[in-house]
């Protein structure tokens, strides 16, 4: 899998593109990676500070990295399933189309989602003193960027399933 990916060579790259002998599983191959790295490093950039004495922060941004890439991969790799079972063509074209309805309902789910978040967690950390409190809520705080990428995802996944349901009715 790996060996068949054009890391460096764009110029090979756009050459097979434009003599159209690459296949839309290898597009996919190229797509996978850059919407791990790109998901997770746009969810919270890697930095190399220490909150106080503790490397809780850095910590925090590691786990939020990996944790969004997870999410990046489970998701992009079961829609693309999702859509071999429809027709196992058009991933791109399905995906593109449908990424700007699915991100405002996720905005919109999201809104109300951390307004709740906020106010359970403020209530809850301003009745606590745990030792270590900041790391925890932290943690609890990448728990919920993932879950709303996991949403996304899900939302993403009705959509596709949606549309293998028209194509296995052909009620369009």
């Amino acid at each position: 899998m790996l060996s068949e990916l054009y890391f460096l060579n764009s110029k090979e790259l756009s050459k097979r593109l434009a003599e159209e002998s690459i296949s839309e599983k290898l597009i996919f191959l190229h797509f996978l990676p850059s919407a791990i790295l790109s998901g997770a490093v746009v969810s919270l950039p890697i930095d190399m500070q220490w909150a106080g004495k503790e490397p809780s922060s850095f910590f925090v941004q590691v786990l939020t990295f990996i944790t969004m890439g997870i999410v990046q991969y489970w998701g992009f790799s079961r829609a693309y399933e999702i859509n071999k079972q429809i027709d196992n063509k058009d991933f791109f074209l399905r995906y593109a189309a449908l990424n700007l309805p699915i991100s405002i309902q996720t905005i919109i789910y999201s809104f109300f989602i951390v307004i709740v978040y906020g106010a359970v967690i403020g209530a809850i950390a301003g009745s606590s003193n745990v030792a270590g409190g900041s790391i925890i809520w932290s943690c609890v705080g990448v728990a919920l960027g993932a879950s709303l990428a996991v949403l996304y995802f899900k939302l993403l996944f009705s959509a596709f399933n949606q549309i293998k349901a028209y194509k296995n009715s052909e009620i369009l």
